[in-house]
């Protein structure tokens, strides 16, 4: 103990004394700042869920969807239907991406909205605002809120996991100002506001196209 007191002690003498006044301690499991493929299936809690069609309606596509999670789009593109790859379309996606892929789904997103896909696309990510994607294409272009505690997400079984190990974000692109300030007081998050030339225009589809107009 004196050792210890000293800041002498060896590795074993620490182990000694832990063994005493902490028989039930192990040793603690590496945070990692990151998921492994195989744990990348990761539904969405419901009550992010519930926020987002509460402050911005009806889900209308889910591009990175799984028919056994909580979001409930009126069209749901699995990882057999690409949606990477196929074309989106409706009023409101909602993007819950697999993060093993996540610079390919923030472009995708990106790519939707200036192409006008969709109306409004709301995307839940892990907060890297180091990336290269992020500084180039969603700064300043969607709305960005940061979340203010690490959610929990839900495995392939509807069970709870534990919180993620790293800071989240909500990217939004074209939702009106009111509704972003609604979702950011139901959930706390911070808000980063994109630059008002990059809001969506209000005019509808192209008749030829299908495609919303560029601004």
């Amino acid at each position: 103990m004196r050792a210890v007191e000293r800041g002498t002690a060896s590795i074993a003498a620490l182990t000694s004394v832990l063994t005493v006044l902490a028989p039930k301690a192990r040793e603690a499991m590496l945070v990692r700042a990151h998921w492994q493929e195989r744990r990348d299936v990761r539904f969405t809690p419901p009550e992010v869920v519930e926020w987002v069609t509460t402050s911005f309606g009806l889900i209308s596509i889910d591009p990175a969807g799984d028919h056994r999670s909580f979001v409930p789009a009126e069209r749901v593109l699995t990882e057999a239907d690409d949606g990477l790859a196929t074309l989106w379309a409706g009023r409101l996606a909602f993007v819950n991406p697999p993060f093993s892929d996540l610079t390919r789904w923030i472009g995708r997103c990106c790519d939707a909205w200036d192409r006008r896909e969709v109306e409004m696309i709301v995307g839940l990510f892990p907060a890297r605002t180091e990336t290269t994607t992020f500084r180039e294409r969603v700064f300043g272009v969607a709305d960005v809120l940061l979340m203010p505690r690490r959610l929990s997400f839900y495995d392939e079984h509807r069970i709870k996991m534990l919180p993620a190990p790293f800071a989240l974000m909500i990217c939004i692109w074209g939702a009106q100002r009111d509704r972003v300030l609604d979702f950011a007081a139901r959930t706390g998050a911070l808000v980063l506001w994109a630059s008002d030339a990059a809001k969506a225009p209000s005019a509808g589809h192209d008749s030829e196209t299908g495609l919303l107009p560029k601004a």
